[in-house]
């Protein structure tokens, strides 16, 4: 390696340098990819994609991960993420697509099943109940005759 090598490497960290402190957003960007991957972010950012996916589902679901419950849930997978170097930034775009729009459109769906299947349904099919006079000739017709009784059965009551 001769001199001028060195002297271009020199060059280009010192213009990187310049280049972060004209920008500190960029520095703090720079900062946080040396520092690696927010796993414990990651975490909770998944966990909440598949609450929203389960209640999407089973809307009764949802009372099951409370806050407490969600942050056992994320404390116990940060290990396992970082044990195999996972963050949902490798996940393909189209599968967080799917889980973050399916759950609504399933219940979109279910919902104009529902009203389809209520719209096809035969009008009150019931017996329509007599009004009026037909109401009243019914009712005296559907009530029988009193039986005649001999006088002396008063006798024994």
């Amino acid at each position: 390696m001769n001199d001028l090598d060195q002297l271009d490497h020199v060059a280009a960290a010192a213009d990187e340098g310049a280049a972060l402190a004209d920008n500190p957003a960029a520095a703090q960007e720079a900062e946080a990819l040396a520092a690696g991957p927010d796993y414990h972010g990651q975490a909770v950012a998944g966990l909440d994609l598949f609450c929203g996916m389960v209640a999407g589902y089973a809307p009764e679901t949802a009372e099951i991960f409370d806050t407490a419950t969600k942050g056992r849930i994320a404390a116990a997978a940060v290990p396992v993420m970082e044990k195999y170097g996972f963050t949902f930034e490798k996940v393909p775009p189209e599968l967080i697509l799917i889980a973050v729009a399916g759950p609504p459109v399933y219940q979109a769906a279910r919902m104009v099943a529902t009203r389809m299947e209520r719209d096809k349904a035969p009008k009150d099919t019931a017996p329509k109940q007599p009004q009026g006079i037909e109401r009243a000739a019914a009712a005296t017709l559907d009530k029988p005759e009193p039986t005649p009784r001999h006088p002396q059965e008063a006798l024994y009551k």
